[in-house]
C-alpha cells in the first residue's frame, strides 16, 4: 500500500482550517428592521360580583304601652321591642292607650293609634314604584311617605295615598251588620283614592272621603286644624308638611300671629237614590154652608132668613129638616136660585089671594 505524501496532506488540512476560520470570523448580517417588541398581555382581574340592593324592610322604631308584634304569619304575637322587623304576613297590634311607629328602610313612616291592628300584605322595593300594601283590621294609622304608594285594604274598600301624608281610619262596627262599617281617608297632601266594586273616588290636598258599608259616600274639605292635628301625631314631619302645603296652597302661608286655614265648603253627600211617590194634588171640596143654630122650639125660616117660632101651619110642629116644605125648598134651591123661587111663590100667593077675594065678593 502506498503512503500518501505528507506535504500535500498538510496543505489540504491547512486550507480546510483556513476556510473554517474565515467563516467563524465573519459577523452575521445586521437586519435592516428591528424585530417587533414583545407586548405583554395584561391580566384581566376578575371583578367581584356587586351585591344587589338590600330588600326593603320595616322596623319598630317606637312603641308605648301594650304593643304586640309578629314578624311573619307563621309566628305568634309577642310583646314588641325596638328593632323588631315586619316581613310579609307580619302583624302589629296595639291595645288601649297604646301606639307605635313603624320605620321603613326608604324613609317612610307609618304610625299606629290605640286599639288598632294591621297585617303587612306586600313590601315592594326599594327601587322603582315602591308599593306598601297593608290590611287594616280595625283602628287608625298615619302615613308619611318620601315616595311610592301605600294601599290600605278593608272589607268595604281599598284606600291609597301616593305622595306624602294621609290618615286612614276603619271602624268595623257591628260584626253582624256590614252596613255600619265606616272607612275614612283624610288626604293631608298628595293623591289619595278610595275604591270598591261600585265606588272609585279621588281626593287631593286637604280633602276627606268617608265611605259607609251601605254605600253612602261623603266628601269634605279639611282645615288647618286637621293639619295641626296630623303634625301633633307626627312631629318628625311637621316642617315638611308646612313647606309642602305652603307651596301647594299659598293661602296656608303662616302669618305672624296665626296660620291661615282654607275656608270649608259645603259638604256633598252622596246617598243611594230612592224614589219618592208624587204628592197628590189637593182636590177642591164644596162645603155646605151651615145653617144658623136656633134655640128650640124656634127653627130657621129660609124665606125670612131668620129663626122663628112654629105657627099653626099644618107642618108647624115638625122639625125644619123633616118638613115637606123644607125638603121641597132644599130640592128646588139645588136647581133654582133662591131669589127666583121666592118670586114664583110670591106671584102664586098673590094669585091665590086675589082669586079668594074675587070669589068671596061674588058670593
Amino acid at each position: 500500500m502506498k503512503k500518501l505524501p505528507l506535504l500535500p496532506l498538510a496543505v489540504v488540512i491547512a486550507l480546510v482550517l483556513s476556510a473554517c476560520g474565515d467563516q467563524a470570523a465573519t459577523p452575521p448580517p445586521v437586519p435592516t428592521t428591528a424585530p417587533p417588541a414583545a407586548t405583554a398581555t395584561p391580566e384581566i382581574a376578575a371583578s367581584p360580583t356587586s351585591p344587589g340592593p338590600a330588600p326593603r324592610n320595616a322596623e319598630v322604631g317606637e312603641y308605648e304601652n301594650d304593643v304586640k308584634v309578629r314578624a311573619s304569619e307563621v309566628e305568634e304575637l309577642r310583646q314588641a321591642e325596638i328593632g323588631d322587623t315586619l316581613n310579609v304576613g307580619g302583624q302589629l297590634l296595639t291595645g288601649d292607650s297604646s301606639k307605635a311607629r313603624l320605620d321603613f328602610s326608604d324613609g317612610a313612616i307609618v304610625r299606629i293609634g290605640p286599639s288598632s291592628s294591621f297585617v303587612v300584605q306586600d313590601i315592594s322595593g326599594p327601587e322603582g314604584d315602591v308599593l306598601t300594601r297593608l290590611k287594616i283590621e280595625f283602628g287608625k294609622i298615619w302615613v308619611s311617605l318620601t315616595s311610592g304608594t301605600v294601599e290600605v285594604e278593608t272589607p268595604i274598600g281599598t284606600a291609597s295615598v301616593r305622595g306624602s301624608y294621609a290618615v286612614f281610619e276603619y271602624d268595623p262596627g257591628n260584626p253582624d251588620d256590614p252596613t255600619d262599617d265606616v272607612l275614612i281617608v283624610s288626604c293631608i297632601e298628595g293623591d289619595c283614592g278610595l275604591k270598591n266594586d261600585s265606588v272609585d273616588e279621588d281626593a287631593g290636598n286637604l280633602e276627606q272621603i268617608t265611605l259607609k258599608g251601605d254605600g253612602e259616600l261623603t266628601l269634605e274639605v279639611l282645615t288647618g286644624d286637621d293639619v295641626e292635628e296630623f303634625i301633633k301625631d307626627n312631629p318628625e314631619v311637621g316642617e315638611a308638611i308646612r313647606a309642602t302645603l305652603t307651596a301647594a296652597a299659598p293661602s296656608l302661608t303662616p302669618t305672624d300671629t296665626e296660620t291661615a286655614t282654607p275656608e270649608p265648603t259645603a259638604t256633598v253627600t252622596r246617598v243611594p237614590a230612592t224614589r219618592v211617590p208624587p204628592t197628590p194634588a189637593p182636590t177642591a171640596t164644596i162645603a155646605d154652608t151651615p145653617l144658623p143654630s136656633c134655640i128650640p122650639p124656634e127653627f130657621f125660616d129660609p124665606f125670612l132668613n131668620r129663626c122663628r117660632l112654629p105657627d099653626s101651619t099644618p107642618y108647624g110642629g115638625l122639625t125644619l129638616q123633616d118638613s115637606p116644605l123644607y125638603q121641597a125648598l132644599a130640592k128646588s134651591q139645588r136647581t133654582l136660585p133662591v131669589g127666583l123661587a121666592s118670586a114664583v111663590f110670591a106671584v102664586a100667593g098673590v094669585v091665590v089671594v086675589g082669586w079668594g077675594y074675587r070669589r068671596r065678593n061674588r058670593s
